[in-house]
């Protein structure tokens, strides 16, 4: 006898890994973002990591954090890391956003 198999619900979830180069005069941020994104293409961001590029090399966190700071300030940092690590979050859910309320 063959079952009759019927879904009765589902709720599913796909992970997202994109990454984003925010390029000013000074250099480039290199934004990864790390998220979910459930079948309502609701995005739900579990993790965002940072790195910096300089004349298209990576260089070291720790060596541009002191060389920003140097510069600037450590508040400029924080802040500048903030406003580079929120663009791409946004980027992702306006990417998964638009899909939502298609049916």
């Amino acid at each position: 006898m063959k079952p009759n198999i019927k879904l009765h619900d589902h709720y599913e979830f796909t992970s997202v890994q994109r990454t984003y180069d925010i390029v000013d005069q000074f250099c480039t941020a290199r934004v990864t973002v790390y998220a979910m994104v459930d079948s309502n293409n609701i995005v739900d961001i579990s993790e965002s990591e940072i790195s910096f590029l300089i004349n298209n090399k990576k260089v070291k966190y720790d060596g541009f954090k002191d060389l920003y700071i140097s510069l600037y300030s450590e508040y400029d940092f924080s802040i500048y890391c903030g406003e580079c690590i929120k663009a791409s979050e946004d980027a992702v859910k306006r990417k998964y956003s638009k899909f939502q309320n298609i049916i």
